[in-house]
């Protein structure tokens, strides 16, 4: 027996920085609007049968986010947090949450 899943993801955002010096971390927030969804299958057996299930989920809403960069020459480091509110959800109510670090270099 077996399953599947696909999962999908998108969000659009506006994103307002803190004015400082250069030199100093910039902090930022950002608010939008996101949209999770996703399909779930898969089968069972047994000696009596086997079983097929599936569940779609589909949720929106709105989506906020702060975090801090900072910028050393063209390469920069950020951290940010990020939580979609599931308010407007067609499947189990979530409030999906992101936390993510990264490094990037700007030319």
């Amino acid at each position: 027996m077996g399953g599947s899943a696909a999962d999908g993801a998108g969000a659009v955002f506006a994103v307002g920085y803190l004015p400082v010096p250069p030199g100093w971390p910039e902090l930022f927030g950002k608010v939008g609007w996101a949209r999770l969804w996703g399909s779930y299958s898969y089968t069972t057996g047994s000696t009596l049968g086997t079983t097929y299930t599936s569940q779609t989920a589909d949720s929106r809403g709105l989506a906020l986010g702060a975090g801090v960069q900072m910028h050393f020459g063209g390469l920069g480091v950020r951290a940010e947090y990020e939580r979609v509110d599931g308010s407007q959800n067609y499947g189990p109510h979530e409030e999906p949450t992101l936390i993510s670090a990264s490094v990037f270099w700007s030319f």
